[in-house]
């Protein structure tokens, strides 16, 4: 049981970057499936995405770059909670 406020403040970081980490990977399997439409022939490579507009193509394009957009977001966020524990606690 944490006796102090550092205590808390690392818990609740603790708990902030678990569940950060569970929704990225569910904006992960989102992505997925989104940009999933495109099946490669037999020893052809899987196309890679590039950031600009035009490479979210097919009929959930457009789904599928709001999702990796928000996924950024929460990258940032991550980042930022754990420099936060790294300066301060």
């Amino acid at each position: 049981m944490p006796r102090s406020n550092r205590e808390y403040l690392l818990r609740y970081a603790d708990q902030a970057l678990n569940d950060l980490d569970r929704a990225l990977e569910r904006l992960k399997m989102l992505s997925d499936a989104y940009g999933g439409v495109y099946k490669p022939m037999e020893n052809e490579p899987m196309p890679i995405l590039e950031e600009t507009e035009d490479a979210y193509i097919g009929p959930h394009g457009k789904y599928q770059q709001y999702v990796d957009i928000q996924a950024q977001l929460l990258l940032t966020v991550r980042e930022n909670i754990l420099t936060f524990k790294q300066n301060y606690m």
